[in-house]
């Protein structure tokens, strides 16, 4: 049997039924946690135009990102940085490409008022964004499943971010209707370096200090386990982190 066959076997097969569509994100009563994972893919690479059989030029590198967010919401009452209840990862756009999108589908019918109302409040929150001092950019990103092809109603993280270096972001659950989930801070990764894939910043939104009171039971339990004397666990990394910014 060659190696060929026996890879092929052991591939799982399909399922006869094709999978739901994955769920949009949980209503904000229900979150304890929110972890916002910034990631900085680099410039896309220039490659030559392929012109597949049907004659249709595809435009090189179409379909990725350079800036995503990836979410990860956490709901149960015993928290597990390892394993969120919900997480998805969204490609960061111009806000004009956005608002094109949005007025397209909303005149041909495949978007509600509603809706585009909420993907147009973005976008003039974007404009007005950069019409500030120091503004260098301002994104958002879908919340979406992108195999289902299905952008979920009045979801979106809504990113900037300042020649300074600072960053905010913003997840919106429940269109305008609702105040969004923000962090305290987005934090540089010291950790982070070019080419690494590793996140650039990150940041919680965790208004029960949820994370903060998981990691002090942890250093207890280390210390009665190892028989040493309990450490004073500090804050969280975002105690002066503006010290520790590369900007």
């Amino acid at each position: 049997m060659s190696k060929f066959t026996k890879k092929a076997i052991s591939k799982k097969a399909k399922p006869d039924e094709p999978k739901g569509p994955l769920l949009p994100c949980p209503r904000k009563e229900v979150i304890d946690v929110v972890q916002f994972q910034f990631f900085d893919n680099g410039e896309p690479k220039k490659l030559e135009p392929v012109v597949p059989e049907d004659g249709k030029q595809k435009r090189p590198g179409a379909g990725k990102s350079r800036y995503t967010m990836k979410i990860e919401v956490y709901c149960e009452a015993k928290f597990n940085i390892y394993k969120p209840y919900w997480a998805r990862t969204a490609s960061l756009l111009d806000a004009s490409q956005i608002k094109k999108w949005t007025d397209e589908q909303l005149s041909c019918g495949k978007l509600s008022s509603k809706d585009h109302g909420f993907y147009a409040d973005l976008y003039a929150m974007a404009e007005a964004f950069m019409e500030e001092p120091d503004s260098h950019w301002a994104k958002i990103g879908y919340l979406e499943d992108r195999r289902a092809k299905l952008r979920y109603p009045g979801q979106a993280v809504f990113v900037t971010k300042r020649h300074a270096g600072a960053m905010d972001a913003a997840l919106f659950t429940n269109g305008m209707d609702e105040e969004p989930l923000c962090p305290d801070a987005m934090i540089f990764d010291k950790r982070s370096k070019p080419g690494s894939g590793r996140r650039l910043f990150y940041g919680f939104y965790d208004p029960n200090r949820t994370y903060e009171k998981t990691k002090a039971i942890a250093a207890k339990e280390a210390a009665v386990l190892s028989a040493q004397p309990i450490p004073i666990v500090q804050p969280d990394s975002f105690h002066d982190f503006m010290n520790r910014s590369p900007f």
